[in-house]
């Protein structure tokens, strides 16, 4: 009985330890088979051994190797595959090793008709066992560009990218593909990041020059269009031409002057901006110079547009940025002082004409919107009171325009009210003298010149010497509205024009009520656009 017992206890271990001498003794047979070229037996004696010992990873590899060796990369791969989920402490070698067999297999598929899409199920599987190499993921590329699917090719390239932005050739190819998109813009970028990674790279270099080229090509296309006033087309092809080269800033310039011609005022802004930005706000570039300037004018000529419609305030906001960029043109100043007078606001809009005055200071028009709104400010001045205020109003009224019948009586009625009636009654038959049937003299010629009609004020003995004093002054007048006609707008005025042009009175109400517009008093009131 002692004996059974023992002879039981040994079977177990001297079992295990045959089974595996068995066990290793067919591997042996197994490599040395494979060593001499007799694949198949060595399949056989391997497939032996794991009926024995199913749950031996080395052998199911072992025969994975063997199939390999015949590529069969069917039978090798699931071997492999057994191998790793029977020994999870060798699962990142055998994963490694699994993703080499994927890779050989898509290879080999790769090489025979329409098994594209069989290879790069392989390559996916590969990369996916072994992420890290790089080999596997431009074979998947590769794999898709040969489908067409172009769409999946640039998201995958995209992701290779963020993760390693040093690859020049991923550049170059998602440049090709940005072009196949009509992504041009992006093609050019990737170019010169490839050409910071590898300054000769031959592929980026040819492709960068073709797309410079076409810029250069289109950007000529759209001067002639634009010569031809086709501004639709004009603006197609510098676009075109911005797509291909967008580092050059006088294409941003050139289409913000489509742009503004075409009435996109926003467009154009940004256009000038941009390229502003791309000349590195160089003061002394020409293409800053001219983009500054263009960008002043398209500020006016949105003002202008916003005037039209009724906005002043938005359109005094657009010629503020104007006169900061350009503070001497006159042109901006006169628009914002015409936003400023519809918006009653006439401090300001005498201030900002005054300003403008000094600019051009023969500018004849000017001067009578400088009239128009002293002779505004002094009514106002009068009804409150200020009497002195009001009576140097009025005089800067009339130094602006001494043609005016009504400046000249309501100068009459402030000095009447200073108790300077030498002075009201000069004005009054300055006033007569200018317009005998303006009605405005009946109120305040009962209290000048007590008790006497038209003809008699008009035969007083100062008549001569005011009449000459006026006849001076509108001479004076005539000189400085010829000098503009011939130097500001570039041909001479006959007197006969002149005297019409300055003989249109303004006929203010006769009323002091500051609800006027320039529309009521004189022919100019609209925002003037710059050329």
């Amino acid at each position: 009985a002692i004996i059974g017992i023992i002879m039981d206890s040994e079977c177990p271990k001297t079992y295990s330890q045959i089974m595996k001498r068995k066990i290793s003794s067919m591997i042996q047979e197994a490599v040395e088979l494979r060593e001499n070229n007799k694949p198949q037996l060595a399949i056989s004696r391997l497939t032996r051994a794991i009926a024995l010992q199913p749950t031996n990873p080395q052998l199911f590899q072992e025969r994975a190797e063997v199939y390999l060796d015949l590529k069969d990369y069917e039978s090798a791969i699931p071997n492999f595959r057994k191998a790793m989920s029977l020994a999870p402490g060798k699962r990142e070698e055998l994963s490694s090793r699994l993703a080499g067999v994927y890779f050989l297999y898509g290879q080999a598929l790769s090489t025979e008709h329409h098994k594209d899409d069989r290879a790069l199920e392989m390559f996916t599987r590969a990369s996916e066992c072994n992420p890290d190499v790089k080999e596997y993921t431009m074979r998947k590329i590769s794999c898709l560009l040969n489908l067409q699917r172009y769409n999946e090719c640039l998201v995958l390239i995209m992701k290779e990218l963020e993760e390693d932005a040093s690859s020049p050739d991923l550049y170059v190819l998602r440049a090709h593909l940005n072009l196949m998109f009509g992504d041009t813009t992006q093609a050019y970028h990737d170019m010169c990041r490839v050409l910071e990674l590898d300054e000769r790279h031959s592929d980026a270099l040819m492709l960068l020059r073709q797309l410079e080229g076409k810029g250069q090509q289109c950007r000529d296309q759209a001067v002639g269009s634009m010569l031809v006033g086709k501004k639709v087309d004009a603006l197609k092809k510098i676009t075109t031409a911005i797509e291909n080269n967008p580092s050059v800033a006088d294409y941003h310039v050139f289409r913000g002057a489509v742009y503004r011609r075409l009435g996109d005022y926003t467009s154009a802004v940004d256009d000038f901006l941009l390229g502003m930005d791309k000349c590195g706000h160089q003061l002394d570039s020409p293409t800053y110079t001219n983009a500054s300037r263009q960008l002043t004018l398209t500020y006016n000529d949105f003002a202008v547009e916003c005037f039209g419609q009724g906005h002043f305030s938005e359109a005094i906001t657009l010629l503020n940025k104007a006169i900061k960029e350009e503070k001497r043109e006159k042109g901006f100043y006169v628009n914002r002082g015409d936003c400023f007078y519809q918006l009653s606001n006439l401090h300001f809009a005498l201030a900002d004409y005054r300003q403008a005055l000094e600019l051009a200071p023969v500018d004849w028009t000017l001067r009578c919107r400088c009239a128009v709104v002293s002779c505004e400010l002094a009514l106002l001045a009068l009804h409150e009171g200020r009497l002195g205020q009001a009576h140097e109003l009025f005089s800067a009224a009339i130094d602006g325009n001494p043609k005016v019948s009504r400046f000249y009586v309501c100068r009459a009625r402030a000095s009447h009210e200073m108790k300077d009636t030498v002075g009201a009654r000069e004005d009054l038959i300055t006033a007569l003298l200018l317009d005998p049937d303006n009605q405005e003299t009946l109120s305040i010629m009962a209290r000048v010149f007590p008790g006497k009609s038209k003809s008699m004020i008009l035969r007083e003995p100062s008549v001569p010497s005011i009449r000459a004093k006026l006849e001076a002054n509108l001479l004076s007048f005539l000189a400085l509205v010829k000098q503009q006609g011939g130097k500001e707008e570039g041909h001479g005025l006959t007197d006969e024009e002149i005297v019409e042009a300055i003989g249109i009175s303004l006929k203010l109400r006769e009323d002091s009520s500051t609800d006027q517009t320039l529309a009521d008093i004189h022919p100019a009131p609209e925002a003037e656009r710059l050329c």
